[in-house]
């Protein structure tokens, strides 16, 4: 309860998960409001199992807010500086490294003692144009709407758990076209698969199959009705055919908040072919 002469909590905060056996922070998460925390051992695989863990042996997990902040975004940051820099990701039990990590440097860096010089944080990244249609409107929206970073960020994601998949930089084919292209390894010189986010909201992902490039498409399209006969191939895409991905008779729309589910699907999605 807040009295007359007591500044108010603000809402946004940054909490941790101690092992009380060891003091040892193993999780590293973002939280709003002023209820208690309620960790269950099911919730994420890792920290699951950690808090199932210490459970067994008798002691009680320690959850600690280390810190308030006014905006959702500041928190944000904060939580993925604890996660890729000071923690490191290796150490703790977090499935993703959180928003805009893509320009947070690893703490590898610090326990290697091997500062490489980084796009986008020594260095200004390159941007990867594939058309002339780049207009001012969309050159705002992708700046303002930090399309890039959140791809590189999807992409780091990507990478930390299928290390092994080739995954492009985050490139432009058309304006309205942000995205990451990964191959189709039995078919990677016809069909791979395209994540893109459009740059008006920058908020949620959409996934694709579409040609390798324009000169494949008639290869592209026979390949596609061959394996899903009742489907219809789309005109447009820089490479002139497309076919969405529907989940559910739905086309699928994968928010930022819920970026792992693209983690989980990337399988199902290469194993389609």
């Amino acid at each position: 309860m807040t009295g007359k002469n007591k500044d108010e909590l603000l809402k946004y905060f940054v909490y941790v998960l101690i092992d009380p056996r060891n003091y040892e922070i193993f999780y590293v998460g973002k939280g709003q409001g002023f209820r208690n925390f309620d960790h269950k051992p099911g919730e994420e695989k890792q920290k699951g199992i950690k808090i199932k863990e210490i459970e067994k042996t008798g002691f009680k997990l320690i959850t600690r807010i280390i810190g308030r902040y006014e905006t959702e975004k500041e928190a944000f940051s904060v939580e993925s500086t604890l996660i890729k820099w000071v923690y490191g990701k290796e150490n703790l039990t977090n499935e993703v490294f959180g928003h805009g990590h893509s320009l947070i440097r690893p703490h590898s860096h610090l326990r290697d003692k091997n500062f490489i010089d980084l796009p986008g944080i020594d260095q200004e990244r390159q941007l990867h144009v594939h058309t002339g249609e780049y207009t001012k409107i969309y050159k705002n929206q992708i700046r303002d709407n930090k399309i890039l970073t959140k791809l590189n960020d999807l992409k780091e994601d990507l990478l930390h758990f299928y290390p092994t998949i080739n995954i492009s930089e985050p490139i432009i084919l058309t304006p309205m076209d942000p995205c990451l292209l990964i191959p189709i390894p039995i078919f990677s010189k016809i069909l791979q698969i395209q994540i893109r986010m459009p740059p008006k909201s920058g908020t949620y992902f959409t996934i694709n199959f579409i040609p390798v490039s324009s000169k494949v498409k008639k290869e592209f399209e026979k390949l596609i009705l061959k394996k899903f006969p009742e489907e219809k191939v789309r005109n447009g895409n820089a490479f002139g055919k497309y076919l969405p991905y529907y989940l559910d008779k739905k086309l699928l729309k994968i928010y930022l908040n819920d970026k792992k589910k693209i983690i989980d699907l990337l399988p199902n999605l290469i194993s389609l072919f």
